[in-house]
């Protein structure tokens, strides 16, 4: 089975994990989120906006221009190929 996975752009850093695009209530990135993760009354609807979520359920607002799922394969260095990469031969 092909394993799900995307990643994205955040400021300087990449993320990867799931993928939820504009639907739904996700954390305002703009806010410091360390003492409002067990806040489950504070959620914020952001459309257009895309966000990676990682395993241990943390989300992060990513560049769209910048999102790519894992294609399942791998360079001759063993690296993830992800949608958008330019891999060279």
């Amino acid at each position: 089975m092909r394993e799900i996975e995307f990643r994205g752009l955040s400021g300087k850093s990449w993320y990867y994990g799931y993928y939820t695009g504009p639907t739904g209530p996700h954390l305002d990135d703009h806010e410091d989120r360390s003492s409002l993760l067990d806040d489950e009354d504070y959620r914020v609807l952001i459309e257009d906006d895309y966000w990676i979520v990682n395993p241990l359920g943390a989300q992060i607002m990513a560049d769209p221009e910048t999102v790519g799922q894992y294609t399942g394969l791998r360079d001759m260095d063993r690296r993830k190929i992800y949608e958008g990469d330019i891999v060279k031969s």
